[in-house]
């Protein structure tokens, strides 16, 4: 179902998307405390996420939970054994490294040792790839990721019924990964992301978005030449919604976050 080093490669492509949202945030974007609040964390769980066979460590209060759709043929599908859809859990949890770490490695029926420390743990929990990690003793963060098996993929992400078409994707614009995520911070947001692959000339591509976008409400945006080619964000607000639309030539892609409340 899976390669041998599917769930460190796929963590991969976790952790530049991560970047790529880190990068828009340094664009003005203001996020929320890292620590949700506790009540109502349960409402954060999405509807078909597989708790019965890949349960919440105890006690846990979720700061998101999102669910992704990857149709990357060169970044991080086809390399894979597939296309994936997966969860990505963030949790807070009154527990050592040591309790959480060990707490999933008692659900598994099979651990793939190569790719577990005393950190983090991957390996199968009935039919899913999940990955369990917990950085540290100091911090109570820890991380889900659950996988689903790639002959079961859906190229259509299940929890975009109600996606905001707020904006035009350029003509050479290709798709590539979508997500949908409840996030436990300003009373509840819910966040669409999407990421496509872009081939052009990213400054030229920008200048043309900002234009067909410059009647939008509280609009800002602003570009660089940085160390790796051509970087600009542009951001505005429809109604409730937020949008931020990032161009990085680097990665040779173009990714844009929605938030609205929840």
């Amino acid at each position: 179902m899976y390669t041998q080093s599917f769930f460190k490669k796929i963590s991969i492509s976790i952790l530049i998307l991560i970047l790529a949202v880190v990068f828009v945030g340094c664009q003005g974007n203001q996020d929320s405390p890292t620590t949700p609040t506790d009540s109502g964390s349960n409402d954060y769980i999405l509807e078909g996420y597989p708790i019965d066979v890949v349960p919440l460590f105890e006690g846990f209060s979720i700061s998101s939970m999102k669910y992704f759709v990857n149709d990357d043929p060169n970044g991080y599908a086809l390399m894979y054994g597939g296309q994936v859809n997966y969860y990505n859990v963030v949790l807070k949890v009154d527990a050592s490294q040591a309790e959480f770490i060990n707490y999933y490695k008692s659900l598994m029926s099979s651990i793939d040792e190569d790719y577990t420390s005393e950190s983090s743990v991957e390996g199968m929990i009935g039919i899913y790839g999940v990955e369990a990690s917990k950085y540290s003793d100091d911090s109570s963060d820890a991380y889900l990721q659950v996988y689903l098996p790639t002959s079961d993929f859906e190229k259509e992400n299940p929890y975009f019924t109600d996606y905001p078409k707020l904006f035009e994707a350029g003509s050479d614009w290709t798709l590539r990964e979508t997500s949908y995520g409840e996030l436990n911070q300003l009373d509840g947001q819910i966040e669409y992301t999407l990421y496509y692959t872009f081939n052009g000339d990213f400054e030229t591509e920008f200048d043309t978005f900002v234009s067909n976008h410059s009647n939008e409400t509280n609009i800002t945006y602003e570009d660089q030449i940085g160390d790796y080619g051509y970087e600009g964000s542009i951001k505005w607000q429809s109604d409730e919604y937020e949008i931020t639309v990032s161009f990085n030539e680097s990665h040779g892609r173009i990714y844009i976050m929605i938030r609205k409340p929840m």
